[in-house]
């Protein structure tokens, strides 16, 4: 094969996992480094687990990180492209049966008519003697008279690939290096299925060896099906692509990462909770990989990453996630966001909150009723845009930033260090009551430059106006800064809850 195509083949029984999104992630980096062509096929033949919601769920998720542009395959709207599908391995199975055929023919493969209370019972046996649990090649041999004896009594066989003996199974992986297996601790494995559907290995090789895959590109946990592959490949005088098994991703504990361990592991919940695609895209490409060349660079977008990545460069070791790193690029690529761009993300997780509502083309304050403008909204998402490392972050920042009423605690108004009273507080409130009250410049900038002089002219610290003002206008023991609030909220509302705030104090 001289064209570079690797795939990615998902089984849709449950939610886009991190190591999924994360083998489509290096088979495309892989493909792109080498000019070659990403394959996304489906394996659907576990008709009890197989969703097609599964399905549209792992379409929609790649879709959202950005890896289903000018792939072959299954599309973002279920639909198929290319010249080698079906790429739905329920509508491949008719092709199956002549590879089968010629297995059966050759000898290489074989009918089993053991029962599951026979090989319950063979397993047993087996670990009673200490030994690892195998077949042991009970019907490899049978005659045409005891298939008979067999199939008259009802039984219903599977096929089972005959594994060669004495015989020490050696590839070269592109991660791993040299990998060597004993085949003779595998036992003769199943690829038939007595209801007639195809299992994993045998489905797997034909639909590779159709689709003139040339690499391919797992997790660590395929490594035993590799050699069972390999034999299948051998046996059918088909070439035999290269592999590389990528290293599993770990909990901070070094357990394997898995939806049941980790919410983390859902791609949809990460996206739930507001991290960014390009963040988590970013965190993958260096879970199990590193650019080399001793660069400390950390921030990679996807264009970049397909220019530097190399297979060579995948480790063997667990590679461990950590939320807390992901925390640390999801920070920076908000940090990179024009406001414009950030409060369009966020608008989706402030309404979702409660904390603004849509009527029709318009926002709405919650408390008020009163019409949000856009600029409002982006105003409050400029300030915050440092101080939040993912988008639902931003709910509880703005919990109080519309609300008119607040319940004030007294002490929150004071500060013993700056030499706040209860008394001062109601003072300097009066009196920044009135500063704001004349201000020109409402802009943030503006408000700022006006108090830090009349604040310096009237001979006060900037603590003292600032903290009770602060509090006065929020309501909250920590939210943003008392000029940021007064950029939100305008003129007539500032003052109007400082007044409620002055009020407050004085019973």
């Amino acid at each position: 094969m001289t064209q570079i195509r690797v795939r990615m083949a998902p089984s849709p029984t449950g939610l886009l996992h991190m190591g999924t999104a994360r083998t489509a992630l290096f088979n495309i980096l892989f493909a792109e480094s080498q000019k070659g062509d990403f394959v996304l096929r489906v394996e659907d033949t576990d008709r009890t687990r197989s969703t097609k919601e599964s399905e549209q769920n792992i379409l929609r998720g790649l879709d959202w990180l950005g890896l289903m542009n000018n792939i072959e395959g299954i599309q973002t709207d279920g639909s198929e492209k290319g010249d080698f599908g079906p790429y739905r391995q329920t509508e491949r199975l008719d092709r199956y049966n002549t590879y089968v055929e010629k297995l059966l023919e050759s000898g290489a493969a074989y009918y089993c008519y053991m029962n599951e209370e026979e090989l319950n019972q063979e397993r047993a046996e087996q670990e009673a003697a200490g030994l690892p649990p195998r077949y042991t090649g009970k019907h490899r041999n049978l005659t045409e008279n005891q298939k008979a004896e067999y199939e008259a009594e009802g039984r219903k066989p599977v096929i089972r690939f005959r594994v060669p003996e004495n015989r020490i199974l050696t590839y070269t992986d592109m991660i791993r290096g040299e990998i060597s297996q004993d085949l003779s601790l595998i036992g003769d494995f199943v690829i038939i299925k007595s209801d007639g559907q195809p299992l994993y290995n045998i489905a797997n090789v034909i639909d590779d060896n159709e689709m003139n895959i040339s690499h391919v590109i797992r997790g660590e946990d395929h490594v035993p099906n590799t050699p069972k592959q390999i034999l299948l490949y051998e046996a059918l005088g088909l070439e035999i692509p290269k592999f590389g098994h990528m290293s599993l991703i770990l909990n901070t504990d070094r357990s394997k990462m898995s939806k049941r361990s980790t919410d983390a592991a859902d791609i949809f919940w990460l996206k739930e909770q507001g991290y960014l695609p390009e963040a988590i895209i970013n965190m993958m490409a260096l879970l199990g990989w590193n650019p080399g060349d001793g660069t400390t660079q950390e921030f990679f977008s996807l264009d970049q990453l397909k220019q530097l990545f190399k297979i060579e460069r995948a480790h063997k070791a667990g590679a461990v996630f950590d939320i807390e790193r992901l925390d640390y690029f999801n920070t920076h690529y908000i940090k990179q966001k024009s406001v414009q761009q950030l409060t369009d993300l966020c608008i989706p997780f402030l309404l979702k909150a409660g904390n603004i509502e849509q009527n029709r083309d318009e926002f709405v304050n919650p408390f008020t009723r009163e019409t949000l403008d856009i600029s409002t909204i982006e105003t409050v998402v400029g300030h915050l845009q440092t101080k939040i490392s993912k988008l639902k972050d931003i709910t509880k920042e703005v919990n109080y930033v519309f609300r008119p009423e607040h319940e004030y605690r007294t002490e929150l108004f004071l500060n013993e260090k700056m030499g706040i009273t209860e008394e001062s507080a109601k003072e300097t409130l009066q009196w920044v009551s009135g500063v704001i009250s004349n201000i020109q410049d409402m802009s943030y900038q503006g408000i700022k430059d006006t108090l830090v002089q009349e604040i310096k002219g009237a001979g006060y610290k900037n603590g003292q106006i600032l903290w009770p003002l602060r509090y006065a206008l929020t309501g909250e023991q920590f939210s943003m800064g008392a000029i940021e609030m007064i950029e939100i909220l305008g003129k007539d509302q500032s003052i109007e809850k400082i007044n409620k705030a002055i009020r407050f104090l004085s019973n």
